[in-house]
């Protein structure tokens, strides 16, 4: 999937924070307790250092663009913990995935005790991708699967009622050049109903693989759908919803994650499969993205709705 010409696009992605977690420094410092305290959109959250390593880098590189400044600890410097760091992130969508990691580590470390189950043949030495396959099978780490999509819309009316046509025409005949500007500033609030509308509309359409699977059947793309039955096959359902789903307060674009526990019978030869294909994955997030458009009727105006949509495949472990 890494070829010029597939329809889903890898990066290697610089992990933010993930390789700090077995640094020596910070467990020597009990660091990886310690709360980390966050203001996002006015809602204070406290999320200890190991859960906020173990997110998705490509959310913590939103959060932190400049980084966690973690190799600060080495010299004494706990400017982390010291401030309250103010993020522009949806708190729900943060919670989520806070209490889907530190469930996922609890998780983790309750079956800790089976990393002597280790399977004949696999050679657990040669790289840090078969470390983490190792660890997956054994229950020391679980797969996290990210799914991501990030939905840009924009409107073009197109039409609106006769009715309300002739009711502002007869309005601005009477008023004169005062009613023009009323008619400036009420079709430029009539355009931002619109905007939140039609994002009301694309958040109640929220089924994770719909858009997708329509964008297949158009191009005809079986890459695409193998990807899709693999993601059912590791633990999501065809037809699975959207964890989280929200409107952006400043912006016409529509947000959505779900995170999923790889879900294979433990031990089994098919999830040994399953794992090693998706660590073509590993610290190489997919990315694809496509346009649609589609007409809409809003408060007696037609409106064409353009989408960009870029979809996100993301691995993680806990």
């Amino acid at each position: 999937m890494t070829s010029s010409g597939s329809p889903i696009t890898q990066v290697a992605e610089y992990s933010l924070c993930q390789d700090f977690a077995q640094d020596d420094h910070l467990h020597e410092k009990n660091l990886l307790s310690k709360q980390v305290r966050l203001r996002l959109r006015d809602e204070r959250i406290d999320i200890d250092l190991e859960t906020l390593i173990l997110l998705p880098d490509s959310i913590t590189l939103g959060m932190f663009p400049d980084g966690l400044g973690l190799e600060h600890f080495i010299n004494g410097s706990a400017v982390l913990f010291d401030e309250t760091h103010t993020i522009d992130f949806d708190p729900v969508c943060f919670n989520y995935m806070k209490s889907f990691f530190e469930e996922t580590r609890q998780i983790s470390l309750k079956h800790h005790t089976l990393t002597a189950n280790i399977p004949l043949g696999l050679d657990t030495s040669s790289n840090n991708t078969d470390s983490v396959v190792t660890s997956i099978l054994t229950g020391n780490k679980q797969l996290v699967i990210v799914l991501r999509e990030e939905l840009d819309y924009f409107i073009l009316p197109r039409s609106t009622n006769p009715s309300s046509n002739t009711s502002t025409t007869d309005n601005n005949s009477s008023s004169g050049t005062k009613t023009d500007t009323t008619t400036t500033t009420t079709t430029s609030r009539n355009r931002q109903q619109l905007k939140t509308r039609a994002g009301t509309y694309l958040v109640q359409e929220n089924k994770i693989f719909d858009a997708l699977v329509k964008n297949i059947e158009k191009e005809n793309n079986t890459a695409e759908q193998h990807l899709i039955s693999m993601l059912c096959e590791a633990g999501f359902d065809y037809d699975d919803q959207w964890a989280y789903r929200a409107l952006d307060p400043k912006r016409t674009c529509v947000a959505s994650v779900s995170l999923c526990r790889l879900g294979v019978a433990t031990g089994s030869t098919h999830r040994l499969d399953i794992i090693q294909r998706f660590m073509l994955f590993w610290k190489k997030p997919a990315r694809k993205c496509w346009w649609d458009a589609e007409e809409l009727d809003i408060d007696n105006t037609t409106i064409r709705l353009w989408k960009r949509r870029t979809f996100w495949l993301e691995l993680a472990t806990a």
